[in-house]
């Protein structure tokens, strides 16, 4: 049986139907951390938790002013909440404010 004959006598008959959902609402993001008052010292560890309105395909990025830029955060139980924990004694001598931010 040649390649053409075999198409015609076994024709795809069936239709398919694909559904695409577009998502053009970007999600939005609460952080919240660990930290009571939002002063660290130099030996403090502070969790910061991203919590999305929807899950996150892709790995969030965390970063903290010029101190930490674009680092994985981590993942939870819940697609749509991920956590960075910030070790201070690591960023050196830092006095300042910094913004925190979610990518």
């Amino acid at each position: 049986m040649t390649a053409t004959s075999y198409l015609s006598v076994n024709a795809y008959t069936s239709r398919t139907r694909i559904l695409f959902t577009i998502d053009t609402i970007e999600p939005t993001v609460v952080l919240t951390d660990s930290d009571g008052d939002d002063v660290l010292n130099g030996t403090d560890t502070v969790v910061v938790t991203a919590t999305f309105s929807e899950a996150m395909q892709a790995t969030p990025t965390f970063s903290l002013g010029s101190l930490i830029s674009s680092q994985d955060m981590e993942s939870t139980t819940s697609s749509s909440v991920w956590t960075y924990t910030v070790d201070v004694s690591t960023l050196g001598n830092i006095d300042g404010t910094y913004n925190a931010t979610v990518s």
